[in-house]
């Protein structure tokens, strides 16, 4: 009995821990996005400036 219950308490955990690093993946994903847009938003608004368009 208590065999089976150490192998189901790793099957649980292998899949627990599959999952957060599932979701810990989609977090990063979403705030690489979230970086890239907003400095692809910061360059823009450097090239609005009279300045930087010469250049």
């Amino acid at each position: 009995m208590t065999l089976q219950i150490h192998k189901l308490t790793q099957f649980l955990r292998g899949w627990g821990y599959y999952f957060l690093i599932a979701n810990v993946y989609q977090l990063a994903v979403d705030l690489d996005a979230w970086i890239r847009r907003r400095l692809r938003m910061c360059y823009w608004r450097q090239w609005r400036k009279p300045r930087t368009k010469v250049r």
